[in-house]
């Protein structure tokens, strides 16, 4: 009998370190699943921030080409009103040439001062032949309109196509 308490105590230590010996390999196997659980979780959310930084690459690239293709589009319209500009200010200065033009033939010197307030250019040459407002206010003979223009600087040397001054 003895011999079997001595067993039952010798098999209870048996089983306290057979059962603590598994218990530590449980606890390792759970912390193995655990550790691996996290690795695995760790790889899904490295994956999904790799996904996630394709994606926001993608769309910065896109982004970036919508930008671009929206900043051309703006530069095309602005030079595209600017040649509308430079167009529109063309036929202001064609307008204000012919007025002034007619008006030194005419001898209307009010009308005169009027498109030279507006800005109309003494330099203008007519392009057939190359006369200036102050060759056909001189040929004409309105001397108060030579006058006027020549207080706005009319070129008293220009010539016209064929050599002739203003005043010769």
């Amino acid at each position: 009998m003895q011999g079997s308490t001595l067993d039952r105590r010798h098999t209870s230590k048996d089983l306290k370190r057979l059962y603590n010996r598994r218990y530590r390999t449980v606890e390792a196997m759970h912390a193995s699943i655990e550790e691996g659980s996290r690795m695995r979780e760790m790889q899904d959310a490295l994956r999904d921030d790799e996904a996630f930084m394709r994606l926001k690459d993608k769309f910065s690239r896109e982004e970036h080409t919508r930008s671009l293709r929206e900043q051309e589009l703006e530069a095309a319209q602005e030079e595209e009103r600017q040649r509308e500009d430079a167009r529109v200010q063309l036929a202001l200065a064609r307008h204000r040439m012919q007025a002034l033009m007619k008006a030194s033939v005419e001898g209307d010197w009010k009308v005169v001062r009027h498109w030279l307030q507006e800005g109309a250019s003494t330099t203008c040459k007519e392009a057939e032949f190359g006369y200036t407002p102050l060759h056909f206010a001189a040929s004409q003979g309105h001397d108060a309109i030579v006058e006027v223009l020549m207080q706005h600087d009319a070129p008293m040397e220009a010539k016209t196509f064929f050599g002739h001054t203003p005043l010769a």
